[in-house]
């Protein structure tokens, strides 16, 4: 087995211990392979962005509960980039997810759906705004309008 399909197969098991959709692990290897700071175009940018503009690209209606890209990164349902906004895989997990944080505390729950929902944007750097005229550069937007 030589190193790159070694590092595949502990990215994949990895992803597959830790519960992450496995088209979500494959977008990721996929950006592996094109170098994770690498966009679809050619040029580099910081992962986030890379990963955030590929999901985007992808995603016919973004849903928070998906919404990885908060200025407070600590606040997400998903600890993963999804291979998409919309990914019914992804879904699933950020449900179980949000079902676990409402028994606990029901009150924190509807607080963070509420912060989810709501439009994000990622500069080149890396770097979450919460406006466009806080963003500087190439950002990309992506609204996260509904839960």
């Amino acid at each position: 087995m030589c190193i790159r399909d070694s590092v595949f197969a502990s990215h994949t098991e990895l992803g597959r211990l830790l519960g992450y959709p496995r088209c979500c692990v494959d977008a990721f290897l996929a950006r592996l392979v094109r170098g994770v700071t690498k966009r679809q175009s050619g040029e580099f940018a910081h992962e986030d962005f890379v990963a955030a503009e590929d999901a985007a690209s992808r995603t016919e209606q973004p849903l928070g509960r998906l919404n990885n890209l908060l200025v407070d990164r600590r606040l997400r349902l998903v600890p993963f980039y999804p291979c998409r906004y919309d990914c019914h895989v992804a879904c699933a997990y950020a449900d179980r997810a949000d079902a676990l944080v409402r028994r606990i505390h029901a009150a924190a729950g509807e607080a963070l759906a509420a912060a989810l929902t709501t439009s994000v944007f990622v500069g080149a750097d890396g770097a979450r705004y919460q406006a466009r005229a806080e963003a500087r550069g190439d950002a990309v937007a992506i609204a996260f309008e509904t839960f």
